[in-house]
């Protein structure tokens, strides 16, 4: 089957070049041709971010080894829907695809609003990124839920998504997992893991609780703290230039302990086996990482206040149950590749 991915494939964000992949990888591997739809979410890069330029030359070389072909680029959702697309089926997804703070004014292209009324249409894994629809684009309600009306199949990677589609479209859904947990490896990116010994810190946000309580748990542990993901130098961390996506999982998979408020920053804590504590911001962005938790059985890894982390570090101290977790992600990661090789039959 000819399949169209329309997702967040061009952007400097190890996670959403990694779902892109991992979604190309997994459709290679049940036998479809799959094709990039380029319909990009503007990245302007700014003058302070020249730093960024030597990372941003690698993301481009890992997206020209380990992407599948792209389509032209359109610039508009106009040009996208009046585009003569030949494809059997129409597919979105992963990563927070249907969040319209993230997609804006190209919101109803997630949803699949181009391509012929024959063409299938499929959610694998999409996300809204949120609890609730937000009220500042409920008047795009009505045609998205005509539009979500005419999928075939929709799958979405987070509880939360689910009782969205119940509650603003009486729709139901799979629970599938995020398109980078279906491959148990990635060798074929890496060189061999090794541990640095470090407690590794990707977060996104790195607002003054989050470095405080970093700092806090390297002073107590007696490890040293490394920044992987930011520009310059922070008090009470190793410095390390932004890895791009070779150097990210390396650095993760080998840390002794991973601090993230990242989505994709726990989903590779755990598929390397890592040790780790979720520090989230309270934004209402969250739910993806607390849905993920929950599914594991790992709540308990998520600290909001230094005062919570001083209390539970005992925690940190004691051993994941990494059989538990992987028999769990096992059963989950057959489901979501069955609901993939159903709905493209």
């Amino acid at each position: 089957m000819k399949i169209g991915l329309l997702t967040y494939h061009k952007s400097y964000n190890c996670g959403a070049v990694l779902q892109t992949y991992a979604t190309c990888r997994l459709l290679k591997e049940l036998g479809h041709e799959v094709e990039l739809i380029d319909l990009r979410q503007p990245e302007p890069i700014k003058l302070r971010q020249l730093i960024f330029i030597p990372r941003f030359i690698k993301f481009y070389r890992f997206c020209k080894k380990f992407y599948p072909s792209l389509t032209r680029h359109y610039k508009t959702v106009e040009e996208l829907r009046k585009a003569k697309l030949d494809y059997d089926c129409l597919l979105v997804g992963s990563d927070q695809t249907w969040n319209p703070l993230i997609s804006r004014e190209q919101c109803l292209a997630y949803f699949l609003d181009f391509g012929g009324e024959q063409v299938r249409r499929v959610s694998f894994a999409s996300s809204f990124g949120v609890n609730m629809w937000p009220e500042s684009h409920k008047e795009l309600l009505p045609t998205i839920d005509k539009l979500l009306h005419r999928f075939s199949g929709i799958s979405v990677r987070e509880v939360t998504g689910q009782n969205i589609l119940k509650q603003q479209f009486s729709l139901d859904s799979s629970l599938v997992l995020d398109p980078t947990m279906l491959h148990s490896s990635y060798a074929e990116i890496t060189s061999s893991i090794t541990p640095n010994h470090r407690i590794v810190c990707y977060l996104l946000n790195r607002n003054d609780c989050q470095l405080d309580m970093a700092r806090y748990l390297s002073y107590k542990m007696g490890i040293p703290a490394r920044m992987i993901f930011n520009g310059y130098p922070l008090r009470g961390f190793e410095y390390c230039y932004p890895p791009a996506i070779k150097g990210w999982i390396e650095q993760i998979g080998g840390a002794e302990v991973v601090v993230t408020d990242s989505f994709h920053g726990l989903v590779f804590s755990l598929l390397y086996h890592r040790q780790f504590a979720v520090i989230p911001i309270a934004n209402g962005l969250s739910s993806r990482l607390l849905d993920l938790l929950d599914l594991v059985g790992l709540e308990d890894h998520v600290f909001t206040s230094q005062e919570e982390l001083e209390k539970n570090m005992e925690v940190l101290q004691r051993p994941i149950d990494y059989e538990r977790v992987d028999s769990i992600l096992a059963i989950y990661r057959e489901r979501s590749i069955d609901f993939l090789r159903n709905v493209l039959k």
